[in-house]
């Protein structure tokens, strides 16, 4: 049984101390009692251990001669939080270990479980810094040092900038993987209560790099999501919108898992759509797009369309409204997407593309779309069509002048109802972008119902005072053919 528990093969050595074949008396019965608590404590069946100390240690003191065995008690008893028995005991393996390695962590539980029984921190931290003075190097110095840091700190002993150097400290140079990764973390913590969130967020995300398989992961995790919002918001506020990008798509498993909203990264790409630059804006959709469910990718599709058109990417247009409508048939945003559609077909010459798609009856409708309609068919020729839609009463207000109202007038003029394209020429005579156009139209019109002299005088005037090249030497070509007819030359 002595080797089994040597060696670490509790549960064997538990099987051995059990067989009732052999007779224990006196000595050999306690220590027989003492290895089924070692066998116990080995197992991690601590509860039975530390029942299994406790009675041993009424009827005999043999814990006290076997350090190895008195250190299990201790640990049980701390486990348990009995603080107060634990630090005697402690203090009973301190004196028994002397100089003998390992003294350095008895002393250290020592100190905590006073600490933890409600000894004033005062004598606390003084054992503290004799275990650092007497053990330097050592796994009980470096947590010693970590543990007067905490107390100073806590307390408002100790500035933020000398926390985050005695914790930068130990991390470097600890001699145990999760006392550096403690210390780190540690410090990271300290940098978000003292509002430094851009060095808490950078320092966690390293620590999950060095520490993959560390104890406080989830702890880290999670200071990540509690400061990385107010990062994301800062850098914005800042105008630092590639950094807030990259450092979003280095945490995107978070956003992924529901743990961060996706709200900071619509501040990002709205911040990028004011500035104009849209193939940031799209790149921050199609990541939010990426990293979204599909109940809130929904809500994505149009941000999205509505970047990558003003970015001039009329395919993905096509492309992400395709695929709009086969995923939600149904959504209130049909209207609008299929707007981005024909206007992006619209943008890339695929005109009789648009047009079939206008032209179909469960096309989504709403005003847009009709005006978007009738700039396409203007762009066809449809001029039937044109004024079906531009002619209708609740269209009297964007026709009255401006781009529809000179695709209702045009469509009027290439239909021959001159009379109802002339007032609305007249308008757009008042408007700087049709000006010259409409004084084309309307001396054509004048030449067109037997008015040649008047159309002469309107097509001068527009050579004279005119200012769009195209229309000027359109003007001059029929002044010329016009001071050739002998009616005009009289």
């Amino acid at each position: 049984a002595e080797l089994a528990i040597q060696t670490e093969r509790y549960k064997e050595a538990g099987t051995l101390l059990r067989r009732d074949d052999i007779a224990y008396t006196g000595r050999a019965e306690f220590l027989r009692l003492l290895r089924q608590a070692d066998s116990a404590y080995g197992q991690g069946r601590m509860i039975r251990a530390l029942v299994a100390y406790m009675q041993l240690d009424r009827r005999s003191d043999i814990i006290s001669s076997h350090p190895r065995s008195l250190a299990n008690f201790s640990d049980t008893l701390y486990t348990h939080q009995r603080y107060g028995d634990a630090a005697d005991r402690y203090q009973r393996l301190s004196d028994l270990l002397a100089d003998r390695p390992g003294r350095d962590l008895v002393l250290f539980r020592l100190a905590m479980s006073r600490l933890k029984n409600g000894t004033p921190q005062r004598p606390v931290i003084t054992l503290l810094l004799q275990i650092q003075n007497a053990y330097p190097g050592t796994e009980g110095a470096f947590r010693a040092t970590m543990k007067q840091t905490d107390l100073q700190y806590l307390a408002g002993n100790l500035a933020s900038r000398e926390a985050i150097r005695e914790y930068e400290q130990i991390a470097e140079k600890a001699n145990r993987i999760e006392l550096r990764e403690e210390a780190s973390v540690k410090e990271a913590v300290v940098y978000a209560l003292a509002g430094d969130n851009q060095h808490a967020v950078t320092l966690a995300m390293q620590i999950l790099r060095d520490f993959q398989s560390g104890r406080l992961r989830v702890t880290t995790q999670a200071l990540i999501i509690e400061r990385l919002p107010l990062v994301l918001k800062q850098l914005i506020r800042d105008g630092q919108y590639v950094r807030a990008l990259v450092l979003a798509k280095q945490n995107r498993g978070y956003f992924i898992r529901g743990w961060l909203k996706t709200d900071l990264l619509y501040d990002l790409a709205r911040a990028y759509t004011r500035l104009g630059v849209y193939d940031r804006a799209v790149r921050t959709y199609q990541y939010i797009f990426d990293v979204s469910d599909g109940a809130r990718r929904e809500k994505v599709y149009l941000p999205l369309l509505a970047a990558l058109f003003e970015d001039g990417r009329y395919e993905l247009v096509e492309d992400y409204a395709d695929r709009f409508f086969f995923r939600y048939p149904r959504s209130p945003d049909l209207p609008r997407v299929f707007l981005y559609r024909i206007r992006a077909l619209r943008r890339s010459g695929h005109l009789d593309m648009a047009a079939r798609l206008l032209d179909r009856k469960d096309r989504p409708a709403s005003d847009e779309i009709d005006l978007a309609a009738a700039s396409i068919y203007a762009d066809l020729g449809r001029w039937q069509d044109v004024i079906r839609i531009l002619s209708r009463p609740g269209m009297a207000a964007v026709t009255a002048g401006g781009r529809h109202g000179y695709e209702l007038a045009e469509a009027y003029f290439q239909t021959g109802r001159y009379d109802l394209a002339r007032p609305i020429y007249e308008r757009l005579q008042q408007e700087d972008d049709f000006r010259d156009l409409a004084m084309f139209r309307l001396a054509r019109i004048d030449l067109e119902q037997g008015r040649k002299r008047q159309a002469l005088n309107e097509f001068r005037q527009l050579a004279e005072k005119g200012k769009d090249p195209l229309w000027i030497k359109l003007a001059k070509e029929e002044i010329r053919i016009l001071e050739l007819e002998p009616e005009v030359r009289k």
